[in-house]
């Protein structure tokens, strides 16, 4: 099966590419299923070379907000795509290629996610595929591009976003550290929803977060104070006001405790980051690469950029780079949903065999699957690990952190 499966990949991305008007490739209006899914081509249909011109489709879709994903297969760097949307919007990403089938570690297709859309209301909507340079001879084949409601099967209710950040907000600065905090109060708010019915009502009493991820700066004076050596630089060097990168959990752990603060529970960073109206990101419902460091666009960067570098990227409680530049460390143990602080999970004491450890909000640069950038997923792995006969501690040059502290 896999060799006809790849016969016909390799005809398809061999096809020339031909100039020709847009192609209605749905036959007739494409409604959603019993999963709340609004799929572009009917399950079992072969996939369709894009071409400089555009798949087009038009579709009944209802109030939510969706997760755009893209099922393609490409034997070679894949051209950049762009999904329009009528309302003006778009959605952009150049995908990873895939390797044949039978190749090593070689798969016949994959699934990308161009980022999350939202619609306030039911609509008529017409969706247009293409490629952002028509010119580009690269090939890639279509085999289905989904809209998947975030939060269920029925799509999640829209709520405005509001547009500015209230500037009754409390704010203090850790002394410490010289950090700029805000605050988040005590209250219930949506977790989760990124799977479906994970989403979940959690309440938190008031705390205070880091407004920006630690950095540079601030690392290492705290090396310096304590006598710790600084961590090997990523490949574009140590840079003061860029976010700290390449420290492990246990390193956040230890730049707490000196700082007196803590590391923020993955509810804790999860509500600062979207508030209480379900949005998906910090500045609302629509991805958008021009508000965050991200593989889409690293912006003149060569890996994370400056903290606050993006002033739109500021989440309802005044936290800024919530989405993209750096996962977060956070204290939990990934565990099941619904979450409860008081399962273990929050136990930073005692180290368990095999437990991983939460990290939040998508890096510089990640990953197979880019609603990475929705601050829904769960970022997780092992806090330390076995590697070449040693016990070493994850870290990563796309990796930091920033702290929180609970209202003392």
């Amino acid at each position: 099966m896999k060799i006809h499966l790849y016969g016909i990949f390799a005809i398809l991305l061999a096809m020339p590419l031909k100039a020709a008007p847009d192609v209605a490739i749905a036959p007739a209006l494409v409604m959603p299923d019993q999963n709340g899914q609004l799929r572009m081509l009917a399950a079992g249909t072969g996939g369709a070379p894009l071409g400089p011109e555009a798949m087009v489709w038009k579709a009944n879709v209802e109030p939510g907000v969706y997760n755009v994903i893209v099922q393609y297969a490409a034997s070679e760097a894949p051209p950049a795509v762009r999904l329009d949307v009528s309302d003006g919007r778009h959605l952009q990403d150049r995908f990873l290629p895939v390797t044949p089938p039978g190749s090593e570690g070689g798969a016949s297709m994959t699934t990308q996610s161009l980022g999350p859309l939202a619609f306030p209301h039911a609509e008529l909507v017409e969706f247009r595929l293409r490629r952002v340079d028509p010119s580009e001879e690269a090939s890639i084949v279509i085999f289905d591009v989904v809209l998947k409601p975030v939060g269920g099967t029925q799509p999640s209710i829209i709520k405005n976003p509001s547009e500015a950040v209230p500037q009754e907000i409390p704010r203090r600065v850790n002394r410490a550290d010289g950090a700029e905090m805000v605050w988040v109060p005590q209250g219930e708010f949506t977790m989760g929803g990124l799977g479906g019915p994970d989403a979940h009502t959690v309440f938190l009493t008031g705390f205070w977060i880091y407004k920006l991820p630690v950095t540079v700066r601030q690392y290492r004076q705290f090396c310096q104070s304590t006598s710790r050596p600084m961590p090997e630089p990523p490949n574009w060097g140590w840079i003061e006001d860029h976010p700290m990168v390449n420290v492990s959990w246990y390193d956040s752990l230890a730049y707490a405790k000196w700082a007196g603060v803590r590391l923020p529970t993955e509810a804790e960073w999860e509500k600062a980051a979207r508030g209480t109206d379900g949005r998906v990101l910090p500045w609302g419902n629509d991805f958008d690469s021009a508000k965050c460091q991200s593989s889409r666009d690293l912006h003149g960067f060569q890996g994370t950029a400056p903290v606050g570098h993006f002033p739109e990227n500021i989440s309802p409680y005044g936290a800024v780079d919530m989405a993209g530049n750096i996962w977060q460390w956070c204290s939990s143990r990934i565990g099941d949903y619904p979450y409860r602080a008081d399962d273990g999970r929050e136990d930073t004491d005692t180290h368990i065999e095999n437990e991983k450890r939460t990290y939040r909000g998508g890096g510089w640069v990640m990953n197979s699957w880019r609603g990475d950038w929705m601050i829904l997923h769960r970022g997780n792995f092992y806090p330390k690990y076995a590697e070449n006969g040693h016990i070493v501690e994850l870290r990563r040059d796309h990796i930091g952190f920033r702290c929180a502290a609970s209202n003392q």
